[in-house]
């Protein structure tokens, strides 16, 4: 789901597309869907199995579900080679049609359904000056809430060249800024202003992902593939993952917790070869994008209106959020080659 994923490398399968960056692409935009699956259902007090659902796939999934989605992004722009062979304002520029444009085009679209379903969604949404202003500062209060990973990663990449020249040209300044977004990670930040109750965490991870983005790939490949690693890896973000759910209070632990799920999530994408993992890759922007809408339509009939079973509507939720976005990503690709919508279809779908 992360611009700037076309590029040229041996370690690239015939079209261009980094492998181990499909797979992390298509882990995280399932943890995505798996942590909404339980968006605006009720769990009965007495329902275990609800329990630890509610533990999966709240607790668990949100430690590092969106973290490794910036990881992803700081690793392609370093791997891409950031502003080269362009200009700061041709690369925000980019950045902007890239992710602005169907930020404000999905939210903007979807103001019709919430009020035809008024009844069923409880978010607030109004036709008003003082609403549309808001929104505009707190994007996680837009009328796609998800999409502000959209407008958290453009405010990023503002500063991403920053960042990059600082691990380029100074060994002291980089760890320097690395304990600064430890730091700040660790700050209780509660505001929903530009993002920052996310941002203050996420950007850790997008510099990190710069980081690793300049080691060779080769000598990582050959590094990441030894099986006491993996082993190793797993072993110890499990541990970490039970003490950060026990102790879900202490930050410190779930800063360590994620960066170890974030490290193994790496480590497994190069162990995956499947050509349907890389397919599915492709449509990993229009997954996040779309998958929410799909799954909120299936709750609103089959939960809300039909009173289904939990344990049904919550399957129904994750199937419709995978595969209803990469049934319209098959459909819209037969398009692609029309000019008229080349580019609409890509700005506005990632396709």
């Amino acid at each position: 789901m992360n611009d700037g994923y076309e590029t040229i490398s041996p370690k690239s399968n015939k079209k261009g597309m980094l492998t181990y960056i499909s797979v992390m692409q298509i882990i995280g935009a399932i943890s995505v869907i798996l942590g909404h699956s339980l968006n605006g259902i009720q769990i009965s007090s007495d329902d275990m199995l609800g329990k630890w659902w509610v533990v999966f796939s709240k607790q668990w999934i949100y430690i590092f579900h969106m973290p490794l989605f910036f990881f992803i992004s700081g690793y392609l722009y370093s791997y891409n080679g950031g502003l080269k062979n362009k200009s700061y304002l041709q690369f925000i520029k980019g950045k902007f049609l890239r992710l602005l444009v169907p930020y404000l085009f999905w939210n903007i679209l979807f103001i019709i359904p919430k009020f035809v379903f008024d009844t069923y969604i409880s978010d607030d949404v109004a036709l008003s000056l003082d609403y549309f202003l808001k929104i505009l500062i707190t994007p996680r209060q837009m009328v796609l809430g998800h999409t502000w990973f959209l407008f958290a990663l453009f405010l990023t990449l503002l500063i991403a060249p920053f960042f990059d020249y600082i691990i380029k040209n100074s060994k002291i300044m980089q760890n320097i800024f690395l304990l600064v977004l430890v730091v700040l990670y660790l700050l209780p930040i509660r505001t929903e202003i530009f993002a920052l109750s996310d941002l203050h965490k996420d950007l850790l991870f997008f510099y990190l992902g710069l980081i690793i983005g300049k080691i060779n790939i080769q000598q990582l490949e050959n590094a990441l593939k030894k099986n006491s690693i993996l082993i190793l890896g797993i072993i110890f973000s499990t541990i970490l993952s039970v003490l950060c759910i026990v102790f879900e209070d202490v930050v410190v632990i779930k800063l360590v917790t994620c960066c170890a799920i974030v490290f193994v999530v790496f480590l497994i994408s190069f162990y995956i070869k499947s050509e349907s993992i890389i397919k599915l890759g492709k449509n990993s922007f229009l997954i996040y994008i779309l998958h929410w809408p799909a799954m909120l339509a299936v709750r609103i009939v089959f939960y809300q209106i039909l009173k289904l079973d939990f344990y049904l509507v919550v399957l129904l939720m994750i199937v419709s959020g995978f595969v209803v976005p990469n049934i319209i990503g098959v459909v819209l690709r037969k398009f692609k080659n029309k000019k008229v919508l080349k580019n609409s279809l890509y700005y506005v779908f990632g396709i």
